[in-house]
């Protein structure tokens, strides 16, 4: 500002005056003023272009801002969610487990029954509860290895999810580090 006034006061001084203390026209003066309005509509089209700069700035850190948060609880969500696929995953790997133990045990149930049954005297009524005891043993024994194949194939498909849920949340730290990466650079 103190450059405007400069340029105010300085065509103020070269004016001439008359003899009865009124300036007098000069036409040469004309150009002067004329270039001295040219330097204020420039300076001040300056100050507008600098104050619109600093407001695009301003709406740049505030979207970027809003941009940060965003990803942030983005990237939360999805940690939580991961963790939940994680707690799910180990129990089927628990109950795939227990799946091989039930099995197991019915091959054992199985070869018990058949030494024991070997090892008596043989009658019908024996016999047949024998066969029954055996074709239930071999029906549970046949449920608990499809549940198993089921329990294993859901399992393969969690882990690929896990992996890919992995690789999303890699994903979003990056997004979330160039987001802030941005919000600095635009700050200074």
């Amino acid at each position: 500002w103190r450059a405007l006034v400069a340029l105010f006061v300085l065509p103020i001084a070269a004016l001439q005056h008359d003899g009865q203390g009124r300036a007098a026209y000069d036409p040469a003066l004309d150009k002067v003023k004329s270039m001295l309005h040219g330097m204020i509509k420039q300076r001040l089209a300056k100050q507008a272009a600098s104050t619109t700069h600093e407001e695009f700035c301003d709406e740049q850190v505030q979207q970027s801002q809003e941009r940060i948060k965003e990803l942030e609880h983005q990237l939360e969500k999805e940690k939580v969610d991961l963790e939940k696929q994680r707690a799910q995953f180990a129990e089927h790997k628990m109950n795939i487990g227990d799946l091989h133990s039930d099995i197991a045990s019915a091959y054992r149930a199985s070869s018990d029954l058949v030494n024991a049954h070997y090892g008596k005297a043989k009658e019908s009524r024996n016999e047949y509860k024998f066969n029954e005891k055996q074709k239930e043993l071999a029906a549970r024994t046949k449920a608990k290895q499809k549940e198993l194949a089921r329990t294993d194939n859901d399992l393969v498909r969690r882990k690929r999810y896990l992996v890919q849920q992995e690789g999303d949340i890699r994903m979003l730290e990056k997004q979330l580090a160039a987001a802030r990466a941005s919000a600095d650079s635009i700050r200074s």
